[in-house]
C-alpha cells in the first residue's frame, strides 16, 4: 500500500497494451482505440429513421398550434370574466385571491416561475408579465371551474367545456413530452379545439379560422424550404426531387 491508497498488481503487456504508459507498479485501465474499427452505436439516420421523425414532428407541430390558440383563449376569457371581480381588491395579485385555498399550490408555482422567468430573461413580451400568462391549461380550467357562476352567463353548458378539455388532455401530454402522437389522437384534438374555440367564441365561424393552425405549419415549412433551396449547390435539381407543390399543394387547392 502507497501512501496514495491501494495499487493494481502490474498487469499483462500482452493484454491491455504496453504497460510502460502506465506509471510503474500500476495498471493502465484505458483500452487502446482501434481507428480501423467502429465504435459504439451507429449514430446516422436512416431515410426510415428521418421518415418517422419527420412525421412525429409534423403532429406535434400542428396539435401544438391547437393547444397554443385553445390556452390563449381560454386565458383571455378567464381574464375578461375574473379580472373586474378579484382585481379591484388585490390589484396585482387578483389571480392568487382568485385561486383562493384550493389552488394555493399550483398558482404560487406559477408566481415562482414568473420570477425566474423575470431574472433569467426569459420574459420576452411584456404582455406576459403577469401570473396568469404562467398557469397552464388545467389550470385555467380549474379558475372557470372554481368560479363557474361568473361564467354561466356566457355559456350554455360547462359539461360541453369539460369534455372539450378532457379530450385535449392526451394531446397536451404528449406534446408536452415530445412523444409520438398518432393520428387519431391528432384529429380528436383538432375536434375538440375547434369546438372549444366555438364555445369560447372566438369567431370560429370566420371561414379562415380553420385554416390557422395549417398556414402556421405552412409558413414554418415554407420557410425552411426557402432556406434549404436559398444554399443548395443545385437549386434545380432540388425543386424538381421536391417541389413544393407536394409540400403546400397546387396554388388554388383547398386543404383537407
Amino acid at each position: 500500500m502507497s501512501s496514495g491508497g491501494l495499487e493494481l498488481p502490474p498487469g499483462d503487456t500482452g493484454h491491455d497494451g504496453d504497460s510502460s504508459d502506465a506509471p510503474p507498479g500500476a495498471v493502465s485501465l484505458a483500452r487502446p482505440v482501434d481507428t480501423g474499427s467502429e465504435i459504439g452505436p451507429e449514430l446516422e439516420w436512416g431515410a426510415d429513421a428521418w421518415s418517422e421523425v419527420r412525421t412525429r414532428a409534423q403532429r406535434a407541430g400542428r396539435a401544438y398550434i391547437w393547444l397554443n390558440l385553445v390556452e390563449q383563449r381560454l386565458r383571455a376569457v378567464v381574464a375578461a370574466v375574473l379580472r373586474p371581480v378579484y382585481e379591484p381588491v388585490h390589484g396585482e395579485e387578483w389571480v392568487v385571491a382568485a385561486a383562493g385555498p384550493a389552488g394555493q399550490e399550483w398558482v404560487q408555482r406559477a408566481v415562482a416561475v414568473r420570477e425566474v422567468s423575470r431574472r433569467k430573461g426569459y420574459l420576452l413580451d411584456p404582455a406576459d408579465d403577469n401570473v396568469l400568462s404562467f398557469l397552464t391549461l388545467p389550470q385555467l380550467r380549474e379558475l372557470m371551474v372554481q368560479h363557474w357562476p361568473c361564467f354561466e352567463p356566457y355559456f350554455d353548458d360547462r359539461r360541453d367545456v369539460e369534455l372539450a378539455l378532457d379530450e385535449l388532455e392526451v394531446t397536451r401530454n404528449v406534446v408536452s413530452r415530445n412523444r409520438a402522437l398518432n393520428e387519431t389522437v391528432l384529429a380528436q384534438a383538432e375536434r375538440a379545439s375547434a369546438r372549444l374555440l366555438e364555445i369560447l367564441g372566438s369567431g370560429a365561424g370566420v371561414p379562415s379560422a380553420d385554416r390557422l393552425p395549417v398556414d402556421a405549419v405552412e409558413d414554418l415549412v415554407g420557410d425552411r424550404y426557402a432556406d434549404v433551396v436559398s444554399i443548395h449547390p443545385d437549386r434545380v435539381r432540388l425543386q424538381r426531387q421536391l417541389p413544393a407543390e407536394d409540400l403546400f399543394g397546387a396554388p388554388g387547392a383547398s386543404t383537407p
